[in-house]
């Protein structure tokens, strides 16, 4: 730009009403509380004193995020005035970004806030606020410049592996990369940065998600940890897989699916390893399609995206900054990459790959380095244009959420023809494993008739992917926003009746196993089995490893060593006593082999 130019340019922003108005700037972060009332369906809450809270969440990424909000309502919205951002601190599980509060007896309609609940761990750990709560700004962020989401398609409720929709994916996606960003700031809190070489908790992630592996591919599986005590455990190591198996593209790849499950009768334990599991490093790349309906792909795009050199140290003109109210000389190279993505996402809306597509015309000098993200991300896997044809497998039902692993609360399977997974057609009657290969194969369709083509497809096959068609088409439409009665009590129900079930058919083997070393009688059978039983499932579901191995001996130390040591100095024989001791080693193995996958 010419020097005059330059200087009129300068002299032109400096007098803006937008400029002016942004000086001097309001507070970047107001913390509020909830005050446990409402009016008209919205809170009313109070200001909150949290110098702790202001003090993590100023600093490190959250503290850039709190600047580039504030641009990006300008950039959206150059019209209205800019707001701080707002973190509502509640007695409500988990986070959200939501809109419309009062304070000080005045309505705030539509004003963006973030719900974190209250006692939520602040910073070194991870999940803590000093992530979520970056990740629920950024959510707020897209909508401030995309508008209101459509709505998902997906039948499932998001989490990291989970396959839903693109819609869903995006906004998901590009939200849980700022938890990575979180992490790799090395302006935050020393211990959160500290995550990204936790390698402890990486393994103990690593651990959970095989023993899941292993327990739902295993031919004999009763009662595993991993299944039983899913709840306990997945949180906390998706929030490890959130950084280290995004960072490695993980959910780029298909997980370890035994061919075996792919059948109408297994479908369900192929869908939840497709799921819960990220993917092997070596494993084969899932469809472009897939990828951009997956958010942990589109985390990975996202993450390498901003942190791309290219991108970064790319400046543009200052007409484009100008739109954002800053200079070019107000920003550093991250900001600079993402002021251009949020210009991207003004553009793209709410689709990664029109987000990709949009950065590459808005900015054609970088459109090599962008292609090369995208490349490098989906593992050399090219999109296909073609539509999006949602289907409802009626048949197939999956729980509502991850956590409902016994299905509570079953939905209907709702999965895009073009982006299915073999799951996705196995689980269709008259649809096998190679039937199913063969149909994502000749993937894209344009239309339900273009099935047709792939060999063996029969004419009912073909008129029940139309009824299934059909079925998604006639509303309402199951969406992914809506969790519909998805309660901690629901969930946990079907855990309960299972473990009772399990302990008492573990009981009555461990009471027929005890009489076959030992006769007594019924009743004291029956208490040594539940006994036997009871000690060994809450030790199997604890403290044991997976093999099942504490699960045998710790009733054997509990009630078998004390009976066998009673006996000897009560009859003084060696036979007697250890008869006991079989005894108590057999009523043992019912337990053990409950909760021990095998073959």
């Amino acid at each position: 730009m010419h020097p005059i130019t330059s200087v009129a340019f300068l002299l032109l922003l400096a007098a803006s009403p937008v400029a002016q108005q942004d000086q001097p700037p309001t507070p970047n972060l107001i913390i509020l509380s909830d005050t446990g009332q409402q009016h008209d369906g919205r809170p009313i809450v109070v200001r909150a004193s949290q110098p702790e809270h202001l003090a993590v969440l100023t600093r490190g990424y959250s503290g850039r995020l709190l600047r580039l909000y504030r641009l990006a309502q300008r950039y959206a919205h150059p019209e209205r005035e800019r707001q701080p951002a707002y973190l509502l601190l509640s007695d409500n599980e988990g986070g959200f970004p939501r809109f419309g509060f009062e304070l000080d007896g005045k309505v705030y309609p539509d004003t963006a806030y973030v719900d974190l609940h209250r006692r939520s761990d602040l910073s070194g750990w991870a999940g803590a606020m000093d992530q979520i709560f970056p990740h629920e700004l950024l959510h707020i962020i897209v909508k401030t410049l995309a508008g209101e989401a459509p709505d998902g398609h997906a039948s499932q409720v998001h989490a990291i592996a989970v396959q839903t929709d693109r819609v869903t994916a995006f906004n998901e996606g590009f939200a849980e990369h700022g938890q990575l960003m979180a992490i790799d700031a090395e302006d935050g809190v020393p211990e959160t940065h500290a995550l990204a070489t936790d390698i402890a908790a990486l393994d103990r992630a690593r651990d959970q998600f095989d023993a899941y592996g292993r327990a739902m591919t295993a031919r004999w599986s009763i009662a595993p940890k991993a299944r039983m005590t899913f709840p306990m455990w997945f949180s906390h190591a998706e929030q490890a897989m959130r950084y280290h198996a995004v960072k490695a593209d993980l959910f780029a790849r298909e997980a370890d699916v035994p061919d075996r499950l792919y059948s109408n009768r297994t479908a369900y334990d192929a869908y939840l390893i497709e799921n819960v599991m990220p993917g092997r490093p070596d494993g084969p790349p899932k469809s472009a399609a897939r990828m951009l309906a997956s958010e942990g792909v589109v985390s990975a795009l996202f993450y390498r995206l901003v942190n791309a050199p290219p991108i970064r140290n790319s400046v543009r003109d200052e007409p484009f900054y100008a739109r954002f109210g800053v200079l070019p000389s107000a920003i550093d190279p991250l900001d600079n990459a993402y002021l251009k993505v949020f210009a991207a996402i003004h553009e793209g809306r709410y689709d990664t790959g029109s987000v990709f597509a949009a950065y590459g015309r808005l900015f054609p000098d970088e459109r090599d380095a962008v292609e090369e993200v995208r490349r490098e991300t989906m593992l050399g896997q090219d999109e296909r244009p073609a539509p999006e044809l949602w289907l409802l497998n009626e048949a197939f039902k999956e729980g509502t959420s991850l956590f409902d692993q016994y299905r509570a609360l079953p939905r209907a399977h709702a999965f895009d023809l073009n982006a299915g997974s073999r799951t996705d057609f196995a689980a269709i009657r008259g649809v096998g494993p190679q039937l199913a290969s063969a149909i994502i194969a000749d993937a894209p369709y344009t239309s339900i008739d273009d099935l047709q083509r792939v060999q063996g497809m029969t004419p009912d096959l073909v008129g029940r992917f139309r009824e299934m068609k059909r079925a998604m088409d006639a509303p309402p439409a199951p969406g992914t926003s809506n969790e519909g009665g998805l309660t901690l009590k629901r969930i946990m129900l079907p855990y309960l009746w299972r473990a009772l079930a399990i302990w008492a058919i573990c009981a009555l083997a461990a009471a027929a196993l005890y009489r076959a070393a030992r006769r007594r009688s019924w009743w004291r059978l029956l208490l040594n089995g539940l006994g036997a039983a009871l000690v060994g499932l809450i030790t199997g579901w604890t403290l044991d490893t997976g093999n099942g191995l504490l699960a045998l001996a710790v009733p054997i130390a509990l009630f078998g060593v004390p009976g066998a040591m009673l006996t000897l100095w009560r009859s003084r024989s060696l036979r007697e006593a250890g008869m006991v001791m079989g005894a108590w080693v057999l009523a043992s193995v019912a337990a053990a082999l409950a909760v021990r996958p095998l073959g």
